[in-house]
């Protein structure tokens, strides 16, 4: 017996089930002879006769019998392994596993996860923050999201939002450039970076009419985290630029103030990439749902004075 004669082991179990080879042909929706074959096949691989046969009836015989557990038991093993997928492909069950940067996961990826967690008890969540990337299919991530430009890593992307970096500022520091409506009238004023930008000593905005502009820096702050930024901008020790989810609230509540309305740095493109392009775990696909109708209210209440955050594309449950 090889593992590819398992299929003769459950036809053997549906005959003896439904007590003939006719019966056991309808349940199983194949020909009463290909039943007769399987079953022929199945006594030549063992080697015995493990079924007697009469005009009226059907008997084990008694190694029959010893396989028929066996036969039953993997018919019942396949069943089960239906019904796990089956709940994997209808219902969140098990650990959503989401890989993200370190800012996007506390202020994006951990409370719409969380909220999906609560929805749905039988789904637990792991979050693993990490600015680098990772290998998907070695950590057993189901999905990752991510800012800015995709590697090339053979994973599936799919693109989620544009969105932009305004130009902030502490409501006091704001108030000494409430006449300004372009960004170059900012030249000489306080500015606060990502020290990833710190080879570049300019800035240059795009407008909403598609006009530009470009910034001299005088620096006074830095940070290598985007948090570490906000804070700075807090604070009020100088002007900055943050991708627009970061500051969405602090906006909302007046802790920040937009300067030069309408008027951005540039655009990030926030994606989610996933392992395969096979169909998702149900999980996967109602995190990323939930992300996107995120996205989409944040976007809608951020767009007065703003360009706003563009979505790109619709996830269904198919994509």
């Amino acid at each position: 017996m090889q593992a590819r004669d398992l299929p003769l082991l459950a036809v053997f179990a549906a005959v003896i089930r439904h007590g003939s080879f006719t019966a056991a042909a309808k349940a199983l929706d194949l020909s009463k002879s290909l039943v007769s074959e399987n079953i022929r096949q199945l006594e030549e691989r063992c080697g015995v006769r493990l079924i007697e046969r009469s005009t009226r009836k059907l008997r084990l015989t008694q190694v029959g019998e010893q396989v028929l557990g066996t036969a039953t038991a993997i018919s019942e093993a396949a069943r089960s392994l239906d019904t796990i997928l089956e709940e994997h492909r209808n219902a969140p069950v098990g650990t959503l596993r989401i890989a993200t940067t370190h800012d996007l996961g506390s202020l994006l990826v951990a409370p719409v996860a969380a909220r999906l967690a609560l929805l749905h008890p039988q789904m637990t969540v792991d979050i693993v923050s990490d600015d680098l990337s990772q290998d998907l299919i070695a950590s057993r991530i189901d999905v990752a999201v991510r800012l800015g430009v995709p590697r090339e890593s053979g994973n599936v992307v799919r693109p989620l939002a544009l969105i932009p970096e305004p130009i902030v500022a502490a409501p006091a520091l704001a108030a000494s450039y409430s006449g300004v409506s372009r960004p170059r009238e900012l030249a000489g004023a306080p500015w606060a970076r990502h020290s990833l930008l710190s080879r570049s000593d300019s800035l240059t905005f795009r407008g909403p009419k598609g006009e530009t502009d470009t910034v001299p820096l005088t620096l006074r702050a830095q940070s290598n985290t985007g948090e570490g930024v906000r804070a700075l901008l807090l604070s009020g020790v100088g002007i900055g630029v943050l991708p627009e989810y970061m500051v969405i609230e602090e906006l909302r509540r007046g802790a920040l103030v937009r300067l030069c309305p309408g008027w951005i740095w540039k655009q990030v493109t926030l994606y989610a990439e996933l392992p395969s392009a096979k169909r998702k775990p149900r999980r996967s696909q109602l995190f990323l749902q939930a992300l996107i109708e995120t996205i989409s209210a944040t976007g809608a209440e951020g767009r007065a004075g703003t360009i706003g955050w563009k979505r790109w594309t619709k996830l269904t449950d198919n994509s």
